[in-house]
């Protein structure tokens, strides 16, 4: 089969909320990109709303814009709805694509068997490796591991070497996918706000029998949270919410009543307190 990257095929997404220090950074970059085709940006109630050029050299820009927040997976599947390619490049605004990135994640698709999604090596700002890249479903048994052992629980750490590893789940701020398999799934579950949208893709497409990689040599700086830190508390709302959604849709069936009694509280109490942390950060950095 020959590589899909030899042809200007691809559609990126970004969706943005008050990301202008970092989005034409992340534009500049898709941009260096060979098989891009086009850029839409799909713009979550930032006032003002972001400038865009039309163009960035031969690759076409878009900009939709929301008159309001309707959440992280709302705005990728718009972008979805007016991308033009065959495949499908979710990236945030704070994920900075290396050069030829995006020529790796492609070759995945060529050499791997029924290829869901594609994600890339994600390096911190220091160019550590960033653990949220490689993830595992966060079932309740992982969840008490997580609290015993510590986050590697749920993030364990990616080996090193320029391979493609099979993994449960990858990171929303960097997925590839086909434009076909993303449609047919139904796109992101607009349930969610924001957090565990990208989870709950991962899952439903091993549920359909394709799998999801990571290609550690498509490396990307991702900085975390750009537009996060304007409204911390919120943010950690979006994540117990869209917890509690994931739990009740993959993990709640088949347990005994008090125990999905019992995780679901587990899962509001460390909402709170990871709230009441927000609160106390976000006031002491005023």
């Amino acid at each position: 089969m020959s590589s899909p990257s030899l042809a200007r095929n691809v559609s990126a997404i970004v969706v943005t909320h008050h990301s202008d220090a970092v989005l034409m950074k992340a534009l500049h970059a898709l941009e260096r990109q060979p098989a891009l085709k086009d850029i839409v940006v799909v713009d979550n109630g930032s006032n003002p709303s972001p400038v865009v050029p039309t163009r960035l050299g031969d690759v076409r820009v878009e900009l939709r814009c929301n008159i309001d927040n309707p959440g992280f997976a709302v705005g990728c599947n718009q972008g979805a709805a007016a991308a033009l390619g065959e495949y499908l490049l979710f990236v945030n605004p704070d994920c900075f694509l290396h050069d030829g990135a995006l020529a790796a994640m492609l070759h995945v698709f060529s050499q791997q068997p029924q290829v869901g999604v594609v994600g890339g090596f994600l390096l911190e700002a220091d160019g550590s490796p960033q653990v949220q890249a490689r993830r595992l479903d966060p079932t309740p048994e992982r969840l008490w591991s997580a609290l015993r052992d510590g986050r590697q629980a749920l993030h364990p750490v990616l080996p090193a070497g320029d391979g493609v590893e099979q993994v449960e789940a990858i990171s929303g701020a960097l997925m590839l996918m086909r434009r076909d398999v993303f449609h047919a799934l139904g796109g992101f579950d607009t349930g969610y706000r924001l957090h565990f949208e990208d989870l709950d893709l991962c899952r439903r497409l091993r549920q359909q029998g394709y799998a999801c990689y990571v290609q550690h040599a498509a490396r990307a700086l991702h900085l975390k949270g750009a537009s996060s830190r304007r409204n911390p508390v919120w943010v950690e709302l979006q994540k117990t919410r869209g917890f509690l959604r994931y739990f009740e849709r993959f993990d709640a069936d088949g347990r005994p009543a008090w125990r999905v009694f019992a995780w679901r509280w587990a899962i509001v109490l460390r909402g709170v307190v990871s709230m009441l942390w927000a609160t106390r950060w976000w006031v002491m950095r005023r």
